[in-house]
């Protein structure tokens, strides 16, 4: 029932409790069944009577992926076309492999102490940054230590995107540089170049053997540099010119690779 722009059932000021716990208080009434309303946490949002009734009316600041992660209120929805929109996957993909124990890539993240920064669990504002930047719509990695290589924490100020070519150089995890072939005694020396097979499956390239270790590794990262910043000349103009300089750096890049090594170490990992 209503009164001269107002609710008898829902008065201005009268609060409901919702099925996720919450209070949801009747700011403003609309008029066909419409109101503004609000969380203790939220701001004014609109709603109708159906769903204050039944306690249904969510919270978008409450966690909703992974106890972590919060949807937020503002111009960045969730879905688009019957699917996730980029910024939604890339946000809730990020948020897994932090929080996730169940998540494939969690041992190398969320496992190994890697985090998202506070503001960052409102999918609202990784979104708004995720959007403005000039590559957001190529399809490109989201990557957090490319910037800073002993960093751990997923924020605006340590993230950049980059293409593909650049995030597979340093994916698949370095348990050793080099490995024993236990018949012949010898330290083998292969990586992926980006080359692939007839089958279409990755190729590795291979640079020998040798009686002493560390010639086999001095051998690996002379080949495996030369790469890295072959690929990052390529890629120069989709490149934050911080990454790129610290992809044309050997010594940054060796550092990064032995840090990349001692952290499967670290984690218990065998070589």
């Amino acid at each position: 029932m209503t009164i001269k722009g107002k609710s008898k059932t829902y008065p201005d000021g009268s609060k409901w409790l919702q099925k996720n716990g919450q209070l949801l208080e009747i700011v403003n009434f609309l008029g066909g069944g419409r109101f503004d309303v609000k969380f203790e946490n939220s701001p004014v949002f609109k709603s109708g009577a159906k769903e204050i009734k039944n306690g249904v009316v969510k919270n978008k600041n409450l966690p909703a992926v992974c106890g972590r992660g919060c949807i937020g209120y503002g111009n960045f929805g969730t879905m688009i076309n019957g699917g996730n929109t980029p910024e939604y996957e890339v946000w809730k993909g990020m948020v897994r492999r932090c929080y996730d124990e169940n998540s494939p890539n969690y041992s190398i993240y969320g496992g190994r102490g890697v985090t998202v920064c506070e503001e960052w669990h409102n999918f609202q504002n990784f979104a708004r940054w995720y959007t403005g930047l000039p590559n957001y719509n190529k399809g490109f990695h989201l990557d957090k230590d490319l910037l800073d290589k002993s960093n751990i924490t997923y924020s605006l100020e340590k993230c950049t995107l980059v293409p593909q070519s650049i995030n597979s150089l340093f994916t698949g995890g370095f348990k050793s540089i080099v490995h024993m072939n236990a018949r012949k005694n010898k330290w083998v020396v292969q990586m992926q170049m980006g080359e692939k097979c007839l089958n279409g499956n990755k190729r590795q390239s291979y640079f020998g053997e040798y009686h002493d270790r560390d010639q086999a590794i001095e051998v690996y990262f002379e080949n495996k540099i030369k790469h890295v910043i072959s690929v990052a000349n390529k890629e120069k103009e989709n490149l934050d010119e911080r990454v790129y300089l610290n992809l044309t750096n050997p010594v940054w890049i060796r550092e990064y690779i032995e840090e990349l090594t001692l952290s499967h170490k670290d984690n218990g990992e065998e070589e």
